[in-house]
């Protein structure tokens, strides 16, 4: 967002509470957050893996902005997501040039529940640029256990990047969603902001996606949904295949359809340095998730994690 573009979204919105949550050296995370109520405890976790740096994405300094609401005497987790988006020819395939990266960035979306959560209440919301045809979409499903909006009411005509949409050229399906822990519920949910309006003598969407809105409620009694040793081997299996494919990204044999051409020396190691830390990360998680290794092989960190995702896979 521009400075004044903001500024009126502020005062048009008619919300008392709002966040900006601003990267220095980039041109402007884009993250803002509008509320009826006081954000507190907010959190703001920058992206390691960014696309290259030839693409605009890469300086727009998109991460995980998270801020706690209290309502009807809850705490509730909010959690602002923008993955990168699909770019080049592989953009409706299951894999694309931005998957490697997209991947990762849902892990760090994982860490950051299991790191930074002060309630069992929460919600993620945004543009995740994955449908359900994705890889992205199975990983963070299996990832994280979570239910999300629309596509599990087997409406596989769920669209928000749609052909219908003044902007665009072609259709990706549903890329927007609220994913939502088993203490809360939806009552309803919808597509909506598809109106145009006529903006220079041409009728124009606001936007390129179409948005998702969701009424949400709380439940008294947590569903049953599954073991949590299931989602523990679910979680681990994920976590170990994102670490694979970091690494075969870093030794340059790529799993998914990349653009070599354009990756020179210095962007290399640049990236190579960022995956590594991703990787280490998926180390940390990977250890933490083993019963094998007993507390007195862990780490100080590890053992926080592993006390961490204890109580995560509690939740459900």
């Amino acid at each position: 967002f521009s400075d004044s573009v903001r500024e009126k979204l502020y005062g048009r919105s008619r919300m008392p509470f709002r966040s900006y949550f601003n990267v220095k050296g980039s041109v402007g995370s884009g993250m803002v957050m509008l509320s009826k109520y006081p954000l507190l405890n907010k959190t703001f976790w920058y992206h390691l893996l960014m696309g290259r740096k030839r693409d605009a994405e890469f300086w727009s300094g998109k991460g995980i902005a998270k801020a706690t609401i209290h309502k009807s005497g809850l705490d509730v987790n909010v959690y602002n997501i923008h993955l990168l988006s699909r770019l080049s020819k592989n953009s409706d395939e299951s894999v694309d040039y931005n998957s490697v990266d997209r991947l990762s960035e849902l892990f760090e979306v994982f860490t950051q529940i299991v790191e930074q959560r002060d309630s069992d209440a929460f919600i993620l919301l945004g543009d995740f640029n994955m449908n359900i045809y994705n890889k992205e979409f199975d990983f963070f499903r299996n990832l994280t256990g979570l239910k999300g909006s629309l596509f599990q009411l087997n409406n596989t005509s769920a669209c928000t990047y749609c052909l219908g949409n003044t902007f665009n050229s072609k259709s990706e399906g549903q890329l927007d969603y609220i994913w939502i822990s088993p203490r809360l519920k939806f009552n309803s949910m919808e597509i909506f902001m598809k109106k145009t309006y006529v903006i220079d003598g041409a009728s124009t969407n606001l936007s390129d996606h179409y948005g998702v809105k969701a009424n949400v409620g709380i439940n008294n009694i947590v569903p049953y949904h599954q073991s949590n040793s299931l989602m523990r081997e679910n979680t681990l299996r994920e976590i170990k295949y994102l670490k694979d494919v970091l690494l075969k990204d870093l030794v340059g044999k790529e799993p998914f359809p990349k653009e070599n051409e354009f990756k020179g020396a210095v962007e290399h190691l640049c990236r190579s340095c960022r995956i590594k830390d991703v990787v280490s990360l998926t180390n940390d998680y990977i250890k933490a998730l083993q019963p094998k290794f007993k507390n007195s092989e862990l780490t100080g960190r590890q053992k926080v994690l592993r006390n961490r995702l204890k109580l995560y896979f509690s939740l459900f």
